[in-house]
C-alpha cells in the first residue's frame, strides 16, 4: 500500500514502473502463476479499462486480462522498462502522465510512447487505478 507522504507524481511514477517490472516478470515466467500474483494487475484495471493499441486497436479490460494471464513464462528473455516519465497533471482525483516503455525480446528492440489517465483509489498499491492508456509506436534508431 502507498504511503501517505508520497505525493501524486511519484506514487504515479512507482505505479507504472512496478506495474511494467510485474509484466516482465510475469512473461519471464519468473513470478509464481498464482491468482495472488496475477491480481496485482487485475485489481488496478478500472472495470471500464481501455488500452488504444499503437496498432488502433481498442483493447477492453478482459480480453486484456485473458491475454496477459496466458502469457506467463512465455517470453523467458524479455526485458521492459521504462524511460521519460512524466507527470502531465492532475485534476481532482484524475492524473495524466506520458511515458516511454522499452522492450527487447532477443534482438528485437521496441518501444512505445503511453499515455495513461490514472485515478485515485485507496485500496490499491499506490492509491491509483489505470482507467485508459494510448501506445503509439517509437521509431527503433
Amino acid at each position: 500500500m502507498h504511503t501517505p507522504q508520497m505525493d501524486c507524481e511519484e506514487r504515479c511514477r512507482v505505479e507504472v514502473e512496478q506495474l511494467h517490472r510485474f509484466f516482465q516478470d510475469w512473461f519471464k515466467g519468473t513470478m509464481p502463476k498464482t491468482v495472488e500474483t496475477f491480481d496485482r494487475f487485475a485489481n488496478v484495471l478500472a472495470p471500464s479499462f481501455e488500452l488504444l493499441s499503437p496498432i488502433g486497436r481498442i483493447l477492453k479490460r478482459e480480453g486484456i486480462l485473458i491475454a496477459l494471464r496466458s502469457g506467463h513464462g512465455g517470453q523467458p528473455h524479455c526485458q521492459i522498462w521504462i524511460e521519460n516519465h512524466r507527470h502531465r497533471m492532475t485534476i481532482g482525483d484524475l492524473t495524466l502522465v506520458t511515458y516511454e516503455e522499452w522492450q527487447q525480446v532477443g534482438e528485437e528492440r521496441r518501444g512505445r510512447l503511453s499515455s495513461a489517465l490514472l485515478q485515485a483509489r485507496e485500496d490499491t498499491p499506490n492509491g491509483l487505478q489505470w482507467l485508459h492508456v494510448h501506445e503509439t509506436w517509437l521509431p527503433t534508431d
